[in-house]
């Protein structure tokens, strides 16, 4: 704010006075809803989503020439091994994920294209990456 400039707050409304002028705008408490209502309120909004028809197509699929699904999953593989997060943007991280699932969608999420994923990565209880791909895998 500029130093000829005021801001004042009181009974429901906010004063706002600049050199001769001042302008009013009033404000109320808004009303605490349950989830019910929220849930209630923004109903045709879920509905429109519910019915809007999903694409095949995805957002970044794998572009790899000449390369088969196996080889594509071997260098994805390579690439959630070697992550670490702490030297990698967030961005970096979900993209190499983004990838695995991507690979899965190829294949329809064959029971048989999880197995050979699960052998590739071996997840040790704990570790980040098998977490990632539990939680992914329980997602579809």
């Amino acid at each position: 704010m500029e130093p000829d400039e005021e801001l004042e707050v009181k009974e429901g409304k906010v004063i706002f006075r600049y050199q001769d002028q001042e302008i009013h705008k009033g404000f109320g408490r808004t009303e605490r809803r349950t989830k019910a209502q929220q849930i209630h309120n923004h109903l045709a909004l879920y509905l429109q989503d519910l019915n809007h028809p999903i694409g095949t197509e995805l957002a970044m699929p794998i572009k790899a020439a000449r390369e088969t699904w196996s080889e594509k999953l071997s260098n994805v593989c390579s690439n959630v091994k070697d992550l670490n997060p702490r030297t990698l943007s967030t961005a970096e991280v979900l993209e190499t994920y983004y990838k695995v699932g991507s690979l899965l969608f190829e294949k329809g999420w064959e029971d048989e294209a999880r197995r050979e994923l699960a052998e590739r990565l071996p997840a040790p209880k704990g570790d980040f990456s098998g977490a990632m791909l539990a939680e992914a895998g329980r997602l579809r």
